[in-house]
């Protein structure tokens, strides 16, 4: 269950860009219901049960069915809100008197309280480019969105986009390991499996 909003948010920006790609209206309903969803399960408090929130998820949905233009901007306006947020998460550690977020994310996993001033050094500007990246995509894709075909757009924004995060928390691995190699490092795999777990701990 601990998964689960994870899958469904992660799933979202492929059945996004199917919908737009194939123009399916029943696609477009689905990513709002896992949106939704998993929104309300990630976030959800004890006493909500679960089926209120499958109901609110019909909710959404059933409202994108009733008013097809307002699904179509909350279409278009998500992703960039989710990059946008992306920046945000990272980028108000960065001010005076913060622990920036990846310092964190490395003393939570495995680090502690013994970290080397150039570890914390890089962890630093780790977290300027989580914070850039993401805002120069929601840039990228508010121009799109006003300048090229639908399916170019989503292309960028729900497909490439979200790849080339992956491939920076993916890649950033090996070059870290190749610059320090004095120090052990964890996987990434490793790592999301212990931010997933201490998530509460992270964002306190």
């Amino acid at each position: 269950m601990r998964g689960l909003p994870a899958t469904m948010l992660g799933t979202s920006p492929l059945v996004l860009h199917l919908a737009i790609l194939w123009d399916s209206t029943p696609l477009l309903l689905a990513f709002a219901a896992l949106v939704a969803l998993g929104v309300a399960i990630g976030g959800r408090a004890r006493w909500i049960p679960p089926w209120a929130l499958a109901l609110a998820a019909l909710g959404v949905a059933g409202f994108a069915w009733l008013d097809h233009r307002a699904a179509a901007h909350f279409a278009v306006v998500w992703p960039i809100l989710v990059y946008l947020g992306i920046a945000w998460v990272f980028g108000h550690t960065l001010r005076p008197g913060r622990m920036p977020l990846v310092e964190r994310m490395a003393r939570l996993v495995d680090r502690g309280e013994h970290m080397p001033p150039e570890l914390t050094a890089y962890t630093r500007a780790l977290t300027w480019i989580w914070t850039l990246l993401p805002l120069a995509m929601a840039i990228a894709s508010v121009l799109l969105a006003g300048l090229a075909a639908p399916a170019t757009w989503s292309l960028f924004t729900n497909v490439l986009g979200y790849a080339t995060l992956a491939a920076l928390f993916f890649g950033e691995y090996p070059y870290r390991v190749r610059r320090y190699p004095q120090y052990s490092h964890v996987n990434p795999v490793a790592v999301a499996a212990r931010l997933a777990e201490r998530a509460p701990e992270l964002f306190r």
